[in-house]
């Protein structure tokens, strides 16, 4: 896509003020003109953890190509996701990893608003830009609570209208948009192309704290010396319990 249109792409789809689209729509378009060139770019999300009902996805980068090319924005798209997640897209968030050079990146914070979002250098000319390694970009939540226990859904970052893209220069040349570059051979992966399926975890059971506990042991064990002490009465006045025993 064309840096000229990218900021009303931004603000009509991700529903931000123009003023922020069109930073967004900058940040995209920072490098020199030209032609994108060998290499290969591959998101993955692996299989979930759980804290609770909320899985977490730890992405993972992995850029191959030369020494000098380099990622200098991201775009994070979960709109191929489940239908069951979709209908309501808070569900999402997503949290940069703390390492070099993300920790001196942000994001536009639109992933639980639109399905997608924006992730860049908070200084777009010096960078640190992402170069060629493994590395993970962060954390991708998504809380799956009131949906019902064992059943299915899945999580992809695959979509053809929104997609997982970046922007940057390879080989010295820059490209706002690998996913609709017309030119030169750098490509994205996406190493889950059918997303990820899991089953909605079972809510657990609270465990009694130690207090309740000690409480539920108590009370048992003044009930069962009641029963004791009627028992004995009874043997001793041959079945008949009197008034005595009961009000022990």
């Amino acid at each position: 896509m064309s840096y000229s249109s990218d900021y009303s792409v931004f603000s009509r789809t991700l529903k931000i003020p123009a003023s922020l689209a069109l930073i967004a729509a900058l940040l995209l378009a920072v490098g020199r003109p030209g032609n994108a060139t060998a290499g290969t770019i591959t998101f993955s999300l692996g299989d979930p953890a759980f804290n609770g009902p909320v899985a977490l996805f730890n992405v993972q980068l992995d850029f191959e190509g030369n020494s000098d090319d380099r990622i200098e924005s991201i775009q994070l798209s979960v709109l191929g996701s489940d239908v069951n997640l979709l209908d309501d897209l808070s569900r999402f968030s997503f949290e940069l990893d703390t390492s070099l050079p993300f920790n001196s990146w942000s994001t536009v914070g639109t992933l639980g608003i639109s399905g997608v979002d924006l992730l860049f250098p908070l200084d777009p000319f010096n960078g640190p830009f992402v170069t060629p390694g493994m590395r993970q970009l962060g954390v991708l939540s998504v809380d799956t609570a009131g949906l019902p226990a064992g059943s299915l859904t899945n999580v992809s970052l695959v979509n053809a209208i929104l997609p997982t893209d970046v922007g940057g220069t390879f080989d010295g040349s820059f490209t706002s948009s690998i996913v609709n570059s017309a030119a030169g051979t750098t490509s994205l992966v996406l190493e889950e192309p059918g997303g990820v399926g899991f089953a909605v975890p079972q809510s657990v059971n609270p465990v009694p704290e130690p207090a309740s506990l000690l409480c539920f042991v108590g009370l048992a064990a003044i009930c069962g010396g009641s029963v004791m002490q009627r028992r004995r009465s009874r043997e001793a006045s041959g079945g008949v319990v009197t008034q005595e025993c009961w009000a022990q």
